[in-house]
């Protein structure tokens, strides 16, 4: 059905959207992908990346202004590369004035794909900032046999009917712009959907319907059945609804098909979040900090998840054990919301800015110490930079005869100076922390033995 796809083009599209955080010192992207049956034997899969304007850096050159850009897609199976492939693009603008931060950049990679399920990578690389932003999806991608059948559910910002056959983003007779973000707010409100039905040929006709339903699974909204003729085998539906007449949160979209024949029907399912962003009242003496904040409203138990475990270096352990008790995600958003707030009020700061400084040193470290698949926040540089921020000084040792690489990392106050001796021990770039004079750190009065290096001990 989508063969034709595969011819290459190189297009940039505008999107006018909302930019729901601040610009950071990385490039914060999001992705997202849908599955549509190709054969018997693969599936033809479409992978999302959407980012922001005012995240790239232009430079002015003679008349106009000018930034470079690279995406990338790499798909894993049990650790192997099944497939890769990367867009080079150059976005002009004749002035500043044509610099929108709010404006909304879409790519689309396609890739067939057998049933099985996949680790997608997609990255963002600004060429001229030398900066970065990886997003990362576990892709399910299923078996299409001979009875009814679904697609995958591709959420969309738009979709208008094409009269031209042509475009990164056309199928079908139409060119449907994706959303990857996955959410909807009040300049973003209209949530659209594209999915493909397959083996319809042996009904006269079908019926198919969409629900909203919470995480708990009660249906929030429902839009009418629709009976539709069968005009051939396989058929594409699409459809819509403003998002902002339902409450802030997370939901579910369910897409229900069944033909005109006993038991034959099918559903599946996409979650997507309602954003409602307010303006907060004036601080009173004696008000209440909120119960949830509203940056974790539209985020999954997934993402809950991964916040906390990343942020686990700042919690203690009786922290660390309510949170793996907790078996909802609303008691996940309340228990983030109170831990940050005790993060601002610990180190003295105002609402919200623990939290902030947390995610910049996060994509710091994974920017910088990100190695062979392993996250930088994973590693012991990553976490000494989450926890106590940009070095003072960094002496880096290349390797010598006899002695490993090595880093010392100075920080002058904290404990009256501290410093953080970091070994490459196998030579492939992924430094351990060895020795440190902080007092609640590993402590190693030997550490240069280790390295290589006879006598010293000046750094003890």
């Amino acid at each position: 059905m989508y063969r034709s796809l595969f011819s290459k083009c190189v297009l940039t599209l505008f999107l006018l959207s909302p930019l729901l955080s601040a610009q950071t010192s990385f490039l914060p992207i999001s992705a997202d992908y849908a599955y549509f049956k190709n054969d018997s034997a693969t599936a033809y899969v479409e992978f999302y990346i959407s980012f922001y304007q005012g995240n790239l850096q232009y430079r002015q050159h003679q008349d106009s202004l000018y930034a470079q850009y690279r995406t990338r897609l790499l798909v894993l199976h049990k650790q192997d590369t099944v497939f890769q492939s990367a867009h080079l693009y150059k976005n002009l603008a004749s002035d500043t004035s044509r610099l929108n931060l709010f404006n909304q950049f879409n790519d689309v990679f396609h890739a067939l794909l057998p049933p099985g399920t996949y680790t997608a990578r997609l990255q963002l690389e600004d060429l001229l900032a030398h900066r970065t932003g990886e997003y990362e999806l576990t892709v399910f991608v299923p078996a299409f046999g001979r009875e009814l059948a679904i697609s995958g559910i591709q959420l969309a910002g738009s979709i208008q009917k094409s009269p031209q056959a042509q475009g990164l983003f056309y199928k079908n007779g139409m060119t449907v712009i994706p959303n990857a973000h996955n959410r909807f707010d009040v300049l973003h409100p209209m949530l659209y959907y594209y999915v493909e039905l397959y083996n319809l040929d042996r009904f006269n006709s079908y019926h198919v319907s969409y629900y909203v339903t919470n995480l708990k699974g009660d249906t929030i909204k429902q839009g009418p059945p629709r009976q539709r003729a069968v005009k051939s085998g396989d058929q594409v539906e699409v459809g819509g609804f403003n998002a902002m007449g339902l409450p802030a949160g997370v939901y579910n979209l369910n897409i229900a098909v069944s033909g005109d024949a006993p038991r034959a029907n099918t559903r599946i399912s996409k979650r997507f979040a309602v954003v409602k962003l307010r303006r907060k009242p004036a601080a009173s003496k004696g008000s209440s900090l909120p119960e949830m904040d509203e940056a974790f409203v539209g985020m999954s138990r997934d993402d809950l998840e991964k916040e906390f475990d990343q942020a686990r270096y700042y919690a203690s352990r009786e922290e660390q054990k309510v949170f793996d008790e907790l078996d909802n995600a609303d008691a996940m958003r309340t228990f983030l919301t109170r831990f940050w707030q005790r993060q601002d009020k610990s180190r003295h700061q105002d609402a919200g800015n623990s939290r902030a400084l947390f995610l910049r040193r996060l994509e710091e470290a994974n920017a910088r110490f990100s190695r062979s698949g392993q996250q930088g926040w994973k590693t012991d540089r990553g976490r000494v930079l989450i926890l106590y921020g940009e070095p003072d000084e960094i002496e880096r040792h290349p390797s010598t005869s006899g002695v490993k690489p090595y880093e010392i990392w100075k920080y002058n106050q904290i404990q009256g100076g501290v410093i953080f001796v970091f070994v490459d021990k196998n030579g492939f770039g992924r430094y351990y922390l060895i020795h440190s004079t902080h007092r609640k750190e590993l402590q190693n009065p030997y550490w240069e033995k280790e390295v290589g290096i006879d006598g010293g001990g000046f750094y003890r």
